[in-house]
């Protein structure tokens, strides 16, 4: 004998899917504000990044002009030795001073280029010039002018906030899925079969049967195991909350 069959199942009505269905459109809400925290915090580490090279150069160009000034100052003492108006000692302190603020100059150059190269790590290749603002800008305010007022957005759109707020909804819609294990599944099923064979009494027979039904399953007895559930989906959710 011979046999072939076929069969379908096709789901119609899950309880739990409609949970996981709205934990899913919350997780990508919840992954949008990731990427917008993320866009703010890169934005942040840009200008930080940029104010400090302006730090550093006004920095270098302070110190080179105070190596210029003590070197005159060299100078001076060296002439004024030569010529028996001021001491060896006058000589080597302008020397030290002037030294010491070469090593200065050397150590803000080696600063300089440490920011520089930390910009080039964020924005992604290294700047020929780092342009200061403009001397005429005029930076806005910021919008309302009140401490409290920026408090009070933070606690409700800091975007840290914005996601435990939908990491606590998706575990308050765990707890709905694993309820709904406790109720009936509805499946739509249809089956065809066919079959030829043989026998002494029979030299030849096909047998065909088709079906098509609605199925329901109800979970009778689980071991405890959905209650479990239930309630480590209820303790999740407390830790989400707090």
């Amino acid at each position: 004998s011979q046999g072939l069959s076929l069969s379908l199942n096709q789901p119609v009505f899950r309880l739990a899917n409609f949970s996981t269905l709205e934990q899913s459109k919350l997780a990508i809400t919840q992954v949008e504000a990731v990427l917008a925290a993320s866009q703010q915090d890169l934005a942040l580490r840009v200008a930080q990044a940029y104010f400090e090279v302006l730090i550093s150069q006004d920095a270098l160009i302070t110190l080179r002009s105070q190596e210029r000034a003590i070197n005159l100052q060299f100078e001076s003492a060296k002439r004024n030795f030569e010529v028996g108006t001021a001491t060896i000692t006058d000589q080597q302190e302008a020397q030290a001073r002037l030294d010491l603020t070469r090593a200065s100059v050397a150590g803000a150059q080696n600063d300089l280029q440490t920011k520089v190269a930390n910009l080039t790590l964020l924005v992604g290749e290294r700047p020929s010039r780092v342009f200061a603002l403009e001397p005429k800008l005029v930076l806005p305010a910021p919008t309302p002018a009140n401490e409290a007022d920026w408090v009070s957005a933070a606690r409700k759109s800091n975007f840290s906030v914005v996601q435990a707020q939908i990491g606590e909804e998706i575990a308050k819609r765990e707890i709905d899925k694993q309820r709904a294990a406790n109720y009936p599944n509805v499946d739509a099923v249809a089956s065809s079969s066919a079959s030829k064979g043989s026998s002494p009494f029979q030299p030849s027979s096909k047998i065909q049967n088709n079906s098509i039904g609605l199925q329901v399953s109800v979970p009778l007895y689980t071991g405890g195991a959905i209650a479990a559930r239930i309630a480590e989906a209820n303790a999740l959710y407390d830790k989400s909350r707090q």
